[in-house]
């Protein structure tokens, strides 16, 4: 009697492809976070920085991290000062003594550099207006940037006088230092705007995270 084998070697192909699609599923679901890792951005990180939220009491929740010198110990370590910008006496946000940033009209005061990733949006900082009328434009500069030449106007303060202030979140604009998601160095172009005989600062804080 005659047999076909054309069924059994179909039920040999049928068990085969079985087989090795078991196997793809496998080595599929075995690679998949592995894949997934390798395809997912790298954050980078700004070694060495400490948090805080310096803002809590005014309802800001977030963390930040602050900028070198601008606690104003006389001298401010790494900020150069320009136009009349000095250290001075003063009484703290939180009521503390110790010093603070005088920028008379037409002052500039230029921040230590400051290590920054895409992940950071905003800054804040605290300013004074002790006689007239006068606010603050805030500006960032990134090294080998065009910003470098000619920093880029990020907002401005408006000063009650006689008051510590809180500003408004001040966007960083760090993709001006590179669309790459790696670590980068901003400066903080701080002038003194309008007629005040003295405008204090004092604690300026970057937000890593926005969170």
């Amino acid at each position: 009697m005659f047999f076909s084998s054309r069924p059994t070697a179909v039920s040999l192909t049928g068990k085969t492809l079985g087989a090795a699609t078991a196997l793809l599923i496998a080595l599929a679901l075995s690679t998949a976070p592995a894949m997934a890792l390798n395809l997912a951005p790298e954050t980078a990180v700004c070694p060495g920085q400490i948090f805080s939220q310096p803002f809590l009491a005014l309802g800001d929740l977030n963390s930040y991290t602050l900028v070198s010198g601008s606690e104003f110990n006389n001298p401010p370590e790494g900020w150069e000062l320009k136009g009349g910008a000095k250290v001075v006496s003063a009484t703290h946000p939180d009521g503390s003594a110790g010093y603070a940033l005088d920028l008379p009209s037409g002052a500039v005061a230029v921040s230590a550099p400051v290590c920054v990733t895409l992940q950071y949006p905003a800054a804040r900082l605290y300013a004074k207006t002790l006689e007239g009328k006068a606010g603050l434009a805030v500006a960032v500069s990134y090294s080998e940037t065009k910003s470098e030449t000619k920093p880029k106007q990020v907002g401005e303060t408006k000063n009650t006088q006689g008051a510590w202030e809180a500003s408004e979140a001040l966007s960083v604009l760090a993709q001006l230092g590179g669309k790459a998601e790696e670590t980068r160095e901003v400066r903080f172009v701080l002038t003194a705007a309008g007629n005040a005989t003295s405008t204090l600062v004092y604690g300026l804080y970057v937000d890593p995270w926005m969170k």
